[in-house]
């Protein structure tokens, strides 16, 4: 991630030409072309996140979890327990 803002900081900043940056970050002309593609580039992943895994499930997990939050350790499920407990709950 820091070679990507060396070059974007060369490109733009500093207005390098590409065959400089290729030389003195050590780096592909393919690299430099992709890291230097537009000013405001935005990851992907925020743009569009992925869906949580647990789906409806993190409902039904955060309300376990908070009440046994005050039980004392030995009390508390385990995560395999909790597992087989929504699974179980699922079927």
């Amino acid at each position: 991630m820091d070679k990507i803002g060396d070059i974007r900081r060369a490109y733009f900043e500093e207005r390098c030409p590409f065959k400089e940056i290729v030389r003195t970050l050590s780096v592909s002309r393919a690299t430099v072309r992709k890291s230097s593609g537009t000013r405001d580039r935005v990851s992907s992943m925020s743009v569009h996140p992925a869906p949580p895994k647990l789906g409806d499930w993190v409902e039904v997990l955060t309300e376990i979890l908070e009440t046994e939050d005050g039980l004392p350790r030995r009390e508390r499920r385990s995560t395999q327990r909790l597992f087989e407990e929504l699974r179980g709950s699922r079927l």
